[in-house]
């Protein structure tokens, strides 16, 4: 089974389930709140941008964008993961994690 079977099976099993997101990217920190209903798997595209034309895992769901400020709906009810460059995917019951080239993602059940 490959790495991203192994964490597409992980988001399936946590369907329904609230996950909080974390994305730390170029020394940035981005967190999510999702309450999970589907996962998509969607291939590398022709066009595009740099970060948005290659293969990647979708996220869909009622979620927030949190910052320090404030929280503000998820864009489209949607969270894209970018596969390019997938070094590491680690699941552990209630916690996820996703190494690419630009950033780390770790996503856990959020009670």
């Amino acid at each position: 089974m490959s790495s991203i079977d192994t964490l597409s099976d992980w988001l399936e099993d946590h369907k329904s389930k609230p996950l909080l997101i974390q994305k730390e990217e170029q020394g940035d920190l981005d967190r999510v709140m999702i309450q999970l209903t589907g996962v998509d798997y969607r291939p590398q595209q022709e066009g595009g941008d740099e970060y948005t034309n290659g293969s990647s895992l979708v996220l869909r769901g009622e979620g927030v964008v949190l910052t320090d400020a404030e929280q503000t709906p998820l864009p489209g009810g949607v969270f894209e993961i970018p596969l390019e460059g997938l070094k590491k995917v680690e699941t552990d019951g209630p916690r996820a994690l996703l190494q690419t080239e630009r950033g780390v993602y770790h996503i856990m059940e959020n009670p």
